[in-house]
């Protein structure tokens, strides 16, 4: 877990040296207090810290539960409330249910995987790309055509680009003839790269017959990235050959 800590929240410096006694007093103070309170807390190593956060989660105001959700997701101890990040998958805000779900990838809770799977055909285009990009980090072997089918067929532009930036992270040996199949003829060049990527990785020299299309490609990384495929296919040291 990343260990940064900023000093001040819009210019509010944060008390990271204030006990949890006095964080707890604090913490309900009006903004922009509350927050910089919130996020102190978040820096503590004690079940009391992590407790108070737990208690704003049931908070009407959706500011509070966001800040809870935000602040548990960095927390040393954060994965102690795993099922409290998990409820909050199902918030109705989509401010606080997008906090979640990015708690759940930085904490890496496998219990938060199948709700978050569901969202990403939320009707909130946000929502969906947050959660594409926490599957990055707790894919599992079955996430591959749920997101194939969101790369393929969701009508925003980011989704399309966030869904095969996670396939890109996770794709294996099953998938990657049928992923190679869409991005050899995507319109981003970035697609077609790694298009490449998957030839090199997995291909053999039997493949070489789809490198046309590539080393002729109007994007001059393409063809780059091209020409070193058919460098390595065709040397004798590929262990694909």
């Amino acid at each position: 877990m990343a260990d940064f800590k900023p000093n001040n929240i819009n210019g509010v410096p944060i008390p990271y040296d204030a006990t949890i006694a006095d964080l707890q007093n604090l913490v309900k103070s009006p903004v922009p207090i509350c927050w910089v309170v919130i996020r102190a807390l978040s820096a503590k190593n004690e079940i009391e810290a992590l407790e108070t956060l737990v208690g704003l989660i049931n908070s009407p105001d959706w500011r509070f539960r966001r800040s809870a959700a935000e602040a548990i997701g960095i927390s040393p101890i954060g994965r102690d409330s795993s099922e409290d990040i998990c409820r909050l998958l199902y918030d109705p805000n989509s401010y606080v249910k997008r906090a979640a779900i990015e708690a759940a990838a930085k904490l890496r809770l496998s219990c938060a995987h199948d709700k978050i799977l569901s969202l990403i055909k939320a009707v909130d285009v946000n929502t969906k790309i947050t959660a594409l990009a926490a599957l990055e980090d707790l894919w599992n072997p079955g996430d591959f055509y749920p997101i194939f089918d969101r790369y393929l067929y969701d009508t925003s532009d980011r989704v399309h680009k966030i869904s095969a930036k996670t396939i890109h992270r996770n794709i294996d040996t099953e998938h990657w003839r049928e992923t190679f199949s869409e991005w050899v003829k995507d319109s981003i060049p970035r697609h077609r790269i790694w298009a490449c990527e998957l030839l090199r990785n997995f291909g053999s020299k039997s493949d070489l017959a789809i490198l046309p299309t590539l080393l002729q490609d109007n994007d001059g990384h393409v063809r780059h990235a091209a020409k070193l495929v058919e460098n390595l296919l065709v040397g004798s040291n590929n262990p694909n050959n």
